[in-house]
């Protein structure tokens, strides 16, 4: 049970997309793009997963808290091309997190401001920021801060499954028969 409440984790960044793409410029193009990219990554997710699996089996993989990047230390290029792949893993794990981070961010501030329609959004943005900054003062090393993390997405797949059965749930309420009456 425990696998699959990880894995819906990993589609939080999905979630926050999905919310963000009614305020982009070409909101059309945008669905097409994200629908490709989330391809992609549960292409490239279920490959790693496969792979790590088959290298160190389920036991020692209960053992390894980044086994992606103990997988990356272990392969070995011809030729030499890069002494260690764990290293550019790093590199792009970096990338994914700022990108994944910026737009979470963006969706909390853009929620809070639609939420209170009396705040700009540089305003909330500080505030945010000023919480955010003190929330990462609390843990003490790598393994608290793992659980803060993992806490935090605990509530963000509550999110996940909440939100579309609260949008049902309205939509119920309100007593409409197609998705779009004013068309």
């Amino acid at each position: 049970m425990t696998g699959g409440v990880i894995v819906t984790k990993v589609l939080l960044n999905f979630f926050v997309i999905s919310m963000v793409i009614p305020f982009m410029r070409q909101p059309n193009k945008a669905v097409l793009s994200s629908f490709v990219g989330w391809i992609i990554v549960t292409i490239l997710y279920t490959l790693a997963m496969f792979f790590t699996l088959a290298v160190f089996g389920s036991k020692e993989l209960e053992n390894l808290m980044w086994p992606i990047l103990v997988l990356g230390r272990l392969v070995r290029i011809p030729a030499e091309v890069f002494q260690r792949l764990d290293a550019l893993l790093l590199v792009a794990w970096m990338f994914a997190v700022f990108t994944t981070l910026y737009s979470t961010f963006y969706f909390a501030v853009r929620a809070f401001t639609e939420l209170f329609h009396g705040f700009r959004q540089r305003i909330v943005a500080t505030l945010l920021f000023g919480v955010i900054l003190a929330i990462s003062f609390f843990p003490k090393d790598v393994y608290d801060m793992y659980e803060v993390i993992t806490f935090v997405s605990s509530f963000g797949v509550c999110l996940i499954i909440g939100y579309p059965l609260f949008l049902l749930l309205v939509r119920k309420v309100k007593g409409s028969d197609s998705v779009n009456e004013s068309s």
